[in-house]
Order: C-alpha cells, then structure tokens, then sequence
C-alpha cells in the first residue's frame, strides 16, 4: 500500500460555480456510451434486442465503477493533481497504489486501463467513417467519404480523423483534462440533435405511442441541451471553447430554388451564378455541373447537353474566380 500525497487546503466553498463544474466533469465520464447506437448494424440478429442488452450492460457497468471509485476515492482521501505539472499522478494511479501497492498488480492494472483507452480511441475509428459517410451521401462531405478502400473500410474518414486527433494532441501538449471536455460538447450537442430529430419524427408520425415516445425523446433532448450549456461555460477555458468556436463558424448549406416560368434550365442558373460572383469580389465560386456518362458512343445524341452548354457559357460570360468541377454521372448505375 502506497499512501497518497496528501489534499492541499480547502480553498472554495460550495458555490453554484463549484456545483456546475462537478456536473460537467460527471457529463463527460458519460461520454461513449453512443458507440452503440452509432454501431448497432453491427450486433447479430435480433439487433435492436441485442443492442439494447449491450447498452444496459455498459451503463450498469459504467455506474457500478464510478460508485465504486467515488467511494474508495473518500475513503483513502484521493484528491486529483493538476496536469501537466511536475508529480502528476493520476486518480486510478493513486488508487491502484493505496489500495495494492505499487507491485505487479499496479503495473497490470495501469496497463489494463492503458488497453481499454486504446480499445475506446478505436471506436472513433470506427464510427467517425460511417458518420461521413452518410455525411457525404447526403451531399454535405465530398463522395469520396462514402467509398471503401483497399481494406473495406472507409479510408477518407479515418485519414481525416487521425490527422485531426495528431493536430488536437499536439495543440493541447496531450492533457486529456483539456481533450475531453472538447470531446463531450460535440458529443452531448450530436446527442441534442438526434433526440430532437427524433421529436419531429414522432411528431410526423402520430398516434398515442408517438406521443409518449415524443415526450420521452423530448426530455432527453432538454436534459443533453442542459448539458451542452453548462459543460461549455464550466469547461470553456479547458478546452470547450474550440469546439464552441467551430460550432459557431459553420454555417449550414442553403437551398435555392430557382423559377423559370418558361422552363428555361440554363439561363437562370448562370444568371444566379454570375449574380453570386459580383456580390462576392473576394472568393471563388465552385460550380459543380453533373455530366452524363453513357455506356455507348451513340447513346450520346439521346440527351441534351445542358451541362457541355453551361461550362461553355460560364468560360465565355465568368473570369477566372468561378471554377467549374464536372461531377460524373453514370446512367448505368
């Protein structure tokens, strides 16, 4: 048994401020349990059952380890280090120590907990193609999202994603006190969007179960929009503030319907395009024109050539800011 450093001195008493934190940093330990519904293609036959018995599992398990760290924490009166700073020590480090020492069990344990991180990393892995994948067949991310490589998987999302955690890992020195409250608003902000999704699709659907499934999906969508407020002003200064950063400099795509009363095609796109190019002097304009691909030479003269005769009056009428990106389109397919 290794005794652990001892607490410094209380120096904040119970405030609000104090009460938010303490709720944030529990939201987060949440976090990853959406791994299942993220992965329930995956589970065997019944799968919405076999699901649904995993996701009990998980939080069952998830609730007994954090009742029992919370207890042994108060019992041996282990206190966090802060990170990044000379003589860190982690919580299960320090309660590993006290409870086994720090023989061949504490580096088995240490190295256990070293596995499952990695095991957890690896589910971003496998979700975060699939979610662009989707993505990209909505039309949001670009195609190439949606195709398998060599392995079958999708390549282009795992590229991005471990370019994205590289940069995010040397960007906060790797503290994970600063990672994960990064983590948790995107997560609890996907949460919010889906149950509120699922409120308009109830709501769409009707009937009496619509309506108590409705309510259901609605609380959950107050309860993880509580949390996405209060994780972001407790966490903010820790790392939140990038993810409330990118989250307010996106902006979501916009559908322009264009009229042409006289079933005109090309006149009033290149109108609006051309339109667009001189109320934005400073960027470029990407133009993305479908282009028929046909399996036969002479199935060519049996479809108009809209596109041909777009790209030729965007070289003649534009300049240099607008950029034409042919997109194929296979009839065959």
């Amino acid at each position: 048994m290794v005794p652990p450093p001892p607490l410094p001195p209380q120096t904040a008493v119970v405030s609000a401020w104090l009460l938010l934190k303490a709720f944030s940093n529990g939201c987060t330990a949440l976090t990853g349990v959406e791994a299942v519904s993220n992965g329930v293609q995956a589970f065997r036959e019944p799968v919405v059952k076999t699901a649904q018995r995993t996701l009990t599992a998980i939080v069952s398990i998830l609730t007994v380890l954090v009742a029992g760290i919370a207890y042994l924490v108060r019992t041996y009166h282990i206190g966090a280090t802060p990170p990044g700073e000379p003589g860190y020590e982690s919580v299960l480090s320090q309660l590993t120590g006290a409870v086994a020492g720090k023989g061949a069990f504490y580096y088995v344990t240490i190295g256990s907990i070293l596995l499952v991180l990695a095991f957890q990393a690896n589910t971003a892995f496998a979700d975060f193609p699939r979610v662009c994948r989707a993505v990209a067949q909505d039309g949001y991310l670009p195609y190439s999202f949606a195709s398998r490589g060599r392995r079958l998987v999708y390549s282009h999302g795992i590229y991005v994603l471990a370019f994205l955690c590289g940069f995010l890992l040397i960007l906060f020195g790797g503290v994970t006190d600063r990672l994960i409250p990064l983590f948790a608003v995107g997560a609890f902000l996907a949460f919010t969007l889906s149950q509120a999704g699922m409120v308009a699709h109830w709501k769409r659907q009707g009937g009496r179960r619509s309506r108590s499934s409705m309510f259901v999906n609605a609380l959950g969508a107050t309860a993880t929009a509580t949390t996405v407020v209060v994780v972001s002003v407790a966490k903010f200064a820790e790392g939140a503030w990038l993810t409330t950063l990118l989250i307010a400099g996106v902006t979501a795509p916009k559908l322009v319907v264009l009229n042409s009363p006289y079933r005109f095609v090309i006149n009033p796109i290149l109108d609006y395009i051309l339109e667009i190019e001189e109320k934005n002097p400073d960027r470029e304009i990407a133009v993305l024109v479908p282009e028929l691909v046909v399996q036969r030479w002479y199935h060519y003269f049996l479809h108009n050539q809209r596109a041909a005769l777009l790209k030729a009056l965007l070289l003649l009428k534009g300049n240099q800011r607008i950029i034409v990106i042919d997109v194929p389109w296979y009839l065959s397919s």
